[in-house]
């Protein structure tokens, strides 16, 4: 009897110890970024505890484009983003000042697969040979969401439709 409760005496203070180790691991990362569940989604705060004097946040209110992706050149950055019917597209060489450089593909001037009543989503910019391919997610007639790529000999366009509009996302 005298060994099993030196047994069990030993388990318990074996797990007491441990779980002093995990309240000081836990206690260490109170001052961290924590994370929060709001509608079953994990997301970060970054609100909490912000410490201005380290950080900088440009307000992008007025450069509406969800879905950016970024792309450099020679030290200028273009950004392109869903932004409606169309492609628009800015540039910054410090991501504090910004220029509208305007719409860099329409899909409407080529008669292509898109539905022309439907926004063309998360579009993203490449450089290939010197060739500038931009690829992007629609929605056809039927309301079926396809990829595609349009290609230009610049950056900021005019993208045309690749080889006679073979590469249309339809995957045939």
């Amino acid at each position: 009897m005298k060994k099993i409760l030196c047994i069990l005496f030993i388990f318990l203070f074996i797990i007491s110890l441990n779980l002093c180790i995990v309240k000081k691991r836990y206690a260490e990362t109170e001052n961290t970024i924590k994370t929060n569940l709001v509608n079953n989604i994990d997301y970060v705060c970054h609100t909490e505890n912000f410490d201005e004097s380290k950080w900088y946040m440009n307000n992008l209110d007025k450069m509406p484009l969800p879905d950016p992706h970024i792309y450099e050149e020679n030290g200028t950055y273009y950004i392109v983003g869903t932004s409606g019917f169309h492609v628009s597209c800015y540039s910054t060489k410090d991501f504090n000042n910004y220029k509208y450089e305007g719409i860099i593909y329409d899909p409407t001037l080529y008669n292509g697969w898109e539905n022309p009543y439907q926004a063309i989503f998360a579009p993203e910019l490449y450089c290939f040979d010197g060739i500038y391919y931009l690829y992007y997610s629609a929605m056809d007639d039927h309301l079926i969401r396809r990829n595609s790529v349009v290609a230009s000999k610049s950056v900021l366009g005019p993208y045309k439709p690749i080889v006679n509009n073979l590469v249309d996302g339809l995957n045939n």
